[in-house]
This record gives structure tokens, C-alpha cells and sequence, in this order.
């Protein structure tokens, strides 16, 4: 079945995500220390597997969009609401459901708001801003004011800027005056961004969930959203192959809620004809990220 997928100004028909590229997305981001070029060459495949989008056109993309893009296709696919484990400093745990559509309303509303900007740096000088794309974020800069900038305009000439080394060569040559209004205006987005914590929907104000637009955020968000352990989803195909009998080709061309609907049916079955604690195949559960997550706050 296809959904709209919603890319900047495009609207694209995509199929749901394919039990196949599921798995690639979960070996993508297992362990402590996944590979972050591993994990976008990963996301760019199956987006473009499932949409025809170009791997250069989501370089492009600001990394809040390709970050909408992983909502979406969480959405359209398992669901739009995943459970997070939250601890408070007396160690009780509380269960909260999140909207997944609402982190995505809040991000575009974000950045109309403090990130996608024409800024004035000096009389003659204007910069305009807009979320770091993937390709930018992947060129190391110690600056970081430096990703955001994705045009110099000076007088009537507009200069597009394509790297961060290129800005950084512009910005040499204009007054230091120019720089510090970068600076100044990336404070700004750094205070504004830090603030927007999506758990205030839920009433929950002690604790905080916010996307932070670096790479290694995204992947961090990508395993909270996509929280089976790779062991386990591994576990469920063995108990669907050798006791439920179906084919592992057909599952790799299923939705990951058709495989999940498979699994709880077999594990219904099995729970019914082995009362007696016969074998049970792996439970699916939250998963290791929304525990991580409880970890880190």
C-alpha cells in the first residue's frame, strides 16, 4: 500500500517499508557505536528503494526533512505511537505513549519559526539560514554556527553555499562583524531547540525529549522509533520459519506490521498449546532504545 510522503514542497507516493529493508535498517543501528555512514547510506537506500528519491536530492535535504522522511515511514508502516520508559529520581517507572505525528508537527513548526531565516549581518550583508543537510553535517567542522548557513547574499550578488570550507573562505574576507552575527543567530536556534522538549505535550516537564539536528541524534531517535532488537527480530523469523511455517521470502516482501501481527498470532497459538512452558518465540517489546533513553535522563 502507498502513502504520501512529505518532502519540503514534494509530495511523493512510497510503499510501506518491506520487512527486508527493515532488517537492514536494524543492523544499521545496532550496538553502542553504529556506523553513522552506514546508517545514512542505509536510510538513503530504503528511501530510495520505496520512493525513487535520489541519494543526491536527500544530501540535500535538511536533516530535520530526511528526519520527517523516518516518521513518516515509521508512521505509514508499524504505526505513528511508540511507549517510552521514563525514570524519575526515585527510580519509579512511568510508561508514556508518544505521538510520533506530533514530533513531526512540532519540528516543521520549529524551524518556520527559529531556523529558516533571513538574517541581517551587517548593512549590506544578509545570510540566509535553514537546517543543516545531510552532506553538510557529514564535512567535520569544529564551527558549528557553519552548517546552518545555506546562502551569503552581499549587495545583489548571492553566493550558494555548497560546503562548509566554501562558507568558511567567504567569511574571511567579510568583517568579523558578519561572523558574530552567525554566531549570535546560532545561539539562538541552540536555545530555542534545547527548550522544545516533546515530553511537555504529556505533562511531563522534569525530564526531556528533543531532537538536537546532528546525525548522531537522528540515529539515536531512529533507534528509539525503531526499538526491536536486532536479536530478537532475528529470534521471531526462526520461530515464524520453524513453527509457524512460513516462508522467510514471504516475510522479507511483508510490512513490519504484517511480521508483527505474525508473530502475535503465533505466539497466541503457542501460548494456548504450551500451558506447560513448551517453547515460545521471542516476546517483541520496546526494545533497548526507550530504555536507553530512561537511562540517559
Amino acid at each position: 500500500m502507498r502513502f504520501n510522503l512529505y518532502v519540503e514542497d514534494k509530495v511523493l507516493p512510497c510503499e510501506e517499508l518491506k520487512v527486508h529493508l527493515y532488517k537492514d535498517l536494524l543492523r544499521s543501528i545496532y550496538g553502542e557505536q553504529p556506523n553513522i555512514y552506514i546508517f545514512i547510506d542505509t536510510i538513503k537506500n530504503i528511501l530510495n528503494t520505496l520512493s525513487g528519491i535520489s541519494f543526491e536530492y536527500i544530501d540535500s535535504i535538511s536533516i530535520i526533512e530526511l528526519f520527517s522522511c523516518i516518521l513518516q515511514l515509521r508512521m505509514n508502516s508499524m504505526g505513528d505511537r511508540i511507549v517510552v520508559v521514563l525514570k524519575s529520581d526515585d527510580k519509579k517507572k512511568k510508561n508514556v505513549e508518544i505521538r510520533l505525528d506530533w514530533i513531526n508537527n512540532d519540528l516543521m513548526v520549529f524551524c518556520d519559526t527559529f531556523v529558516n531565516k533571513t538574517i541581517q549581518l551587517t548593512d549590506n550583508i544578509t545570510a540566509v539560514i535553514e537546517s543543516p543537510s545531510v552532506s553538510r553535517l557529514l564535512e567535520k567542522t569544529e564551527d558549528e554556527y557553519l552548517y546552518f548557513v545555506k546562502a551569503i547574499k552581499i549587495e545583489d550578488n548571492t553566493f550558494k553555499i555548497n560546503s562548509n570550507k566554501e562558507l568558511n573562505d567567504i567569511l574571511e574576507q567579510l568583517p568579523i562583524k558578519a561572523t558574530m552575527a552567525l554566531v549570535e543567530h546560532f545561539e539562538k536556534i541552540v536555545t530555542n531547540i534545547t527548550n522544545l522538549n516533546f515530553l511537555e505535550r504529556y505533562g511531563v516537564t522534569e525530564q526531556n525529549l528533543n531532537f538536537i539536528p546532528t546525525i548522531d541524534n537522528l540515529l539515536w531517535f531512529t533507534k528509539l522509533i525503531f526499538s526491536e532488537s536486532l536479536d530478537t527480530f532475528y529470534d521471531n523469523l526462526f520461530y515464524l520459519s520453524y513453527i509457524g511455517h512460513i516462508e522467510l521470502s514471504f516475510i522479507n516482501q511483508c510490512t513490519p506490521g504484517d511480521y508483527i501481527y505474525f508473530v502475535k498470532k503465533l505466539e497466541g497459538t503457542l501460548a494456548k498449546q504450551n500451558s506447560d512452558g513448551g517453547p515460545d518465540p521471542a516476546q517483541i517489546g520496546q526494545g533497548e532504545a526507550a530504555d536507553e533513553f530512561a537511562e540517559m535522563e
